[in-house]
């Protein structure tokens, strides 16, 4: 009855597909021998897959029914890891695949009834995307035979990770990479500041993983990436409680910040001033620098403009060209000016507000219009370092 069903799911979605899209041939490489049985199955599992709505989540037929089933429980997330990064709704999807045109370069055998799908997406014109470069990503998805014979797609993580030393220190399971070297002490830093910010926001930590990486070449492997145009450092994943870090550290203050807080409701955010904020307040921008030391290098930054405005930095207007620190630290000074009028409450009053509402909140937090709080933010930036 399952398969059938599954079936029947699949030829809905495959009609739909057909009515309204084109359909999605992708090209092969020399690379990609189809004369081979199991090669040319492979590429037209992976054909149907992407003409299955791979934004989407539902029991995709093409995948491993064992990962969409915690994919789906998972707030019912996408289950293709790399697809948040290439598209995050169906009309970025639609969009992306008008633009590039994805070629299959290999479909190799790695192992015993697995295989492994490497696909370039490339521009279809001559104009460049916005890195200057006509690839936009590469990815590699895995695809095993089944208990019933038949391949499904998966993603590349459970396998490349099952060798990995695990240690566990409290709600934390560290996954490292074997190019790293595991330090306990900063692990047991890590766990001493979750639970200092808990105890700060009166706030249950739930257990999560950790994954330590060497570099930004291993994150974006256990993403489906072997390219991408941009950088990968640190991600949290908080429907899925997970940390990524490229630097190879146990202790990553910003990123643990993210996962302290709780995961809001089904389609629900918190504005990204707010959660990037809090984060920076808390725990610094990125990796081994503080809030204070952000702070005073911010605004160094913004006496070099005649005159900044919070809504230019919201906009990203004004910003560094090689991170978003002069955001976060705005973001991180509005924070911590709500906690000094109202503490915890007000906190979360911000925290689980969204970018409709978020104005109106700090308007009566802080009896003053927006405009005014605006620059009593920007105020506070100017003033460092004098």
């Amino acid at each position: 009855m399952e398969r059938k069903t599954t079936a029947l799911i699949f030829l809905i979605f495959s009609l739909s597909t057909a009515l309204n899209a084109q359909i999605i041939r992708p090209n092969i490489s020399a690379r990609v021998d189809t004369t081979k049985i199991e090669v040319k199955k492979i590429y037209h599992l992976y054909t149907n897959y992407l003409n299955s709505r791979p934004d989407s989540s539902y029991k995709n037929p093409n995948w491993n029914k064992k990962e969409y089933a915690y994919y789906l429980n998972k707030k019912n997330l996408p289950i293709d890891r790399s697809v948040n990064a290439m598209y995050y709704n169906h009309d970025a999807f639609k969009s992306f695949m008008k633009y590039y045109t994805p070629t299959v370069l290999q479909i190799d055998s790695i192992g015993i009834n697995l295989y492994q799908i490497k696909t370039i997406y490339k521009a279809n014109s001559s104009e460049a995307d916005s890195s200057g470069s006509s690839v936009s990503y590469i990815t590699n998805i895995y695809a095993r035979r089944d208990e019933n014979g038949d391949f499904k797609l998966e993603n590349t993580i459970s396998e490349r990770t099952k060798n990995w030393k695990k240690i566990k220190y409290k709600f934390i399971t560290y996954i490292i990479n074997p190019q790293c070297k595991f330090d306990k002490n900063e692990a047991k830093s890590a766990v001493e500041f979750c639970e200092k910010i808990a105890k700060k926001f009166d706030l249950k930590i739930l257990p999560f993983k950790y994954y330590i990486l060497p570099n930004s070449d291993e994150f974006g492997k256990l993403l489906n990436f072997e390219y991408w145009t941009y950088y990968f450092g640190a991600q949290t994943n908080l429907p899925l409680r997970e940390i990524f870090t490229s630097y190879g550290n146990e202790n990553y203050p910003h990123e643990l910040v993210h996962m302290i807080f709780p995961l809001r409701g089904l389609g629900e955010s918190t504005p990204n001033i707010i959660s990037e904020g809090l984060a920076t307040w808390l725990g610094g921008p990125k990796n081994d620098i503080t809030f204070e030391n952000a702070l005073k290098e911010v605004s160094k930054t913004l006496k070099n403009y005649p005159k900044p405005t919070f809504q230019d930095i919201k906009s990203y207007k004004i910003r560094n060209q090689f991170d978003n620190n002069i955001f976060y630290v705005s973001g991180a000074v509005l924070c911590k000016m709500v906690y000094e009028k109202k503490g915890k409450d007000g906190i979360f009053e911000v925290y689980n507000s969204t970018e409709k509402t978020l104005n109106s909140k700090l308007e009566a937090i802080f009896k003053q219009p927006i405009n005014q709080i605006q620059e009593n933010v920007i105020n506070y930036l100017l003033k460092q370092n004098e």
